[in-house]
């Protein structure tokens, strides 16, 4: 398993969820499977792309036993939920941390504590405003795409903001002054790469809104990425996840946008 792409998709798996990649019986039980950081960077997008395929087949399934309102909405509730559960909630937790730290005006490294501290809950009522507001967001914008048959736009949404993911950990770490993820420059091109090829191929009739999806999404999270350096010196763990759960409801939201017509 080792320096193979399959080795590299089960690892970036195991980087990114909480629940381990199952053993189908490609490696032995006391083999851990790995790949080059090389690969297992460019596997992100491809690991996002199969949580989309899994909320696609979601919504397919439950439009075979509901009436469309009722599965898109049932549908829209599982997914949201089900894609925190994989993440135990701490991307989406630190996502709420930073806003709340970044409201009661803390800086640098007291805003970065903020961030970090565990156990990470809402500490304010605008913290918890915002909680709801994101959350339900993501809900609507996930049931308006099931409704309006635009489900194939949930696919190209994760391996976007894993894209992101994989550029962010290809920053400075916060306490080693070296990049978070030890790999070479192409390994974020090709994340975009298989990120950009995914999208296109499951949503090729509205390619403009991936491409728009794309730009948007690459140079704010550049713009992420330097004000992190800038400003904190590097990137933690919990920034780089935040920054992905943020590109999903920014991409839902363009999917929304430019793609259902009421």
């Amino acid at each position: 398993m080792e320096r193979t792409w399959i080795g590299a998709f089960v690892s970036a798996w195991n980087l990114l969820l909480e629940i381990p990649f199952p053993n189908i019986g490609l490696w032995y039980e006391d083999e851990e499977p790995k790949g080059d950081s090389l690969r297992t960077l460019a596997c992100f997008p491809v690991v996002g792309a199969l949580l989309g395929y899994g909320a696609y087949c979601i919504i397919w399934i439950l439009e075979k036993f509901q009436a469309p309102p009722s599965a898109a909405a049932v549908s829209a509730i599982l997914i949201v939920i089900g894609l925190e559960i994989i993440t135990l909630g701490k991307n989406f937790n630190a996502l709420v941390s930073f806003f709340e730290a970044k409201a009661q005006g803390l800086k640098e490294l007291e805003l970065i504590t903020a961030v970090e501290k565990e156990p990470s809950v809402c500490k304010t009522t605008l913290g918890l405003m915002f909680f709801f507001s994101v959350f339900l967001l993501k809900i609507a914008c996930v049931a308006l795409l099931a409704y309006y048959d635009r489900t194939s736009w949930l696919i190209v949404t994760m391996a976007i903001s894993y894209a992101v993911i994989a550029k962010m950990a290809t920053a400075k770490d916060l306490r080693t002054s070296q990049p978070f993820f030890e790999t070479e420059k192409r390994a974020e091109r090709l994340a975009w790469l298989f990120a950009g090829v995914i999208s296109m191929i499951v949503g090729w009739s509205y390619s403009p809104a991936i491409i728009i999806a794309i730009i948007v999404a690459y140079y704010l999270s550049s713009r992420f990425s330097a004000y992190c350096e800038a400003n904190f010196g590097g990137v933690t763990g919990k920034l780089i996840g935040m920054s992905g759960t943020a590109t999903e409801t920014m991409v839902l939201l363009i999917g929304v946008i430019l793609l259902v017509r009421v």
